[in-house]
């Protein structure tokens, strides 16, 4: 069985240092931001795009990164995510 480490994301960041694999994201804190989640960097390839005024369940993605896993703010000025990554 997998370990799941997670992080709640409100700035642009990188979320983990690492390769793994993206599980989930959950909104935190509905809001207007768009979130880009990509592999390695800022300039690395998008992995998974999330709306934070959109409340669904974005569970059991199963999306591997490399490198790193990093959040990237598209638009807006609210909204927070919870990332569950292994």
């Amino acid at each position: 069985m997998a370990v799941h480490s997670r992080k709640l994301v409100a700035t642009e960041e990188e979320v983990v240092g690492r390769s793994g694999k993206l599980s989930s994201v959950l909104i935190a804190v509905a809001g207007d931001k768009v979130w880009n989640l990509r592999s390695v960097d800022i300039s690395g390839a998008i992995i998974y795009k999330v709306d934070t005024a959109v409340e669904i369940p974005h569970v059991n993605l199963e999306l591997s990164f490399k490198t790193a896993l990093f959040a990237e703010e598209v638009s807006g000025t609210t909204g927070e995510l919870n990332i569950v990554y292994e």
